[in-house]
C-alpha cells in the first residue's frame, strides 16, 4: 500500500500546482459562475463546475494532514485560496458588466434569484456536496483518475459560495457576503475533513493527529450551522422551496 500511497500523493501534488491555466481555468469558472447565479440558470451553473479544477488543491490539505507534512498543507490552502479568490473576484467582474452594459436592468435586486439566496444563506443540505466531493474526490485522486466530471461536486460545493459572496458584497450586502464566505469556508473544511477519513480507511490506519483533525473540522462545522440557525442566517430549508 505504501508505494500505491506515495503515487496518490506524488499524483495529487502534481495536480494541485499553481500554474496559469488553473488560474484562467477558476477565473472563467467564476464568470459564469456568476452569469448563473445572476441569471438563475442551472446550465450555466453547472457548466461553470465543470471547468473548475477546484478538488486537487482542496484534497492535497487532506493528504498533507494525514502525510503529516505542513508544506503540503500550506501549499493547497495557497492554490486552492488563490483560485477561489479569483472565481470571486470574477464573478463580481461579470455582475459589474452586466450592471453595465444593461443585461442586468437598473434598480434590479442583485439578490433576488433563487440560487444565489441559497448561497448566502446556507442550510444543512448545503453540506451535501461537500461530504460527496470530499469522499468520491479523494477516492478518485488515490485511483489517479483526471476525468473532470469527479472534480465537479466538490467544485458545486466551492465555486458558487465564493461567487455568491462577491456577488453579495457588490449589491452592499454584507450579512449576506458574510454568509456567502461562511458556506465556503464550512464546505472547504468539510471536504478535507472527508478526505482525512477516507485516507485513513484506504491507509488502513487510525493515525490519532489526523483522525482527531477530521473530527475537530467536522464538530466546528456543526457548532457554526447551529448558531446560523439560531441567529437567522441560515433558512430552516431552501430558498426555492419555501412555503408562502
Amino acid at each position: 500500500m505504501a508505494d500505491g500511497d506515495d503515487d496518490a500523493l506524488e499524483h495529487v501534488t502534481e495536480q494541485a500546482t499553481l500554474t496559469p491555466r488553473y488560474l484562467i481555468y477558476m477565473t472563467m469558472a467564476g464568470v459564469l459562475a456568476g452569469v448563473g447565479l445572476l441569471s438563475n440558470s442551472v446550465p450555466i451553473l453547472v457548466g461553470s463546475m465543470i471547468i473548475a479544477p477546484a478538488l486537487p488543491p482542496v484534497a492535497l490539505v487532506a493528504f498533507g494532514v494525514v502525510h503529516r507534512r505542513a508544506s503540503l498543507v500550506a501549499r493547497g490552502a495557497g492554490v486552492a485560496a488563490l483560485g477561489l479568490g479569483g472565481a470571486a473576484v470574477a464573478a463580481v467582474l461579470a455582475g459589474l458588466l452586466m450592471q453595465v452594459t444593461d443585461v442586468i436592468p437598473p434598480g434590479t435586486e442583485l439578490l433576488s434569484k433563487p440560487m444565489l439566496e441559497e448561497r448566502v444563506r446556507p442550510g444543512w443540505w448545503s453540506l451535501a456536496a461537500a461530504v460527496a466531493g470530499g469522499v468520491v474526490g479523494v477516492v478518485a485522486l488515490t485511483e489517479k483518475k483526471t476525468d473532470t466530471l469527479i472534480g465537479t461536486v466538490a467544485a458545486l460545493a466551492l465555486v458558487p459560495a465564493g461567487a455568491a459572496a462577491g456577488i453579495a458584497a457588490l449589491a452592499g450586502d454584507g450579512d449576506r457576503a458574510l454568509g456567502g464566505l461562511l458556506l465556503l469556508g464550512m464546505n472547504f473544511a468539510m471536504i478535507v475533513a472527508m478526505g482525512i477519513l477516507v485516507l485513513a480507511v484506504l491507509r488502513r490506519e487510525a493515525a490519532p493527529l489526523p483522525l482527531t483533525i477530521s473530527v475537530v473540522l467536522i464538530a466546528a462545522i456543526v457548532v457554526l450551522m447551529v448558531i446560523a440557525h439560531t441567529t437567522g442566517m441560515t433558512p430552516g430549508q431552501p430558498p426555492a422551496i419555501q412555503s408562502s
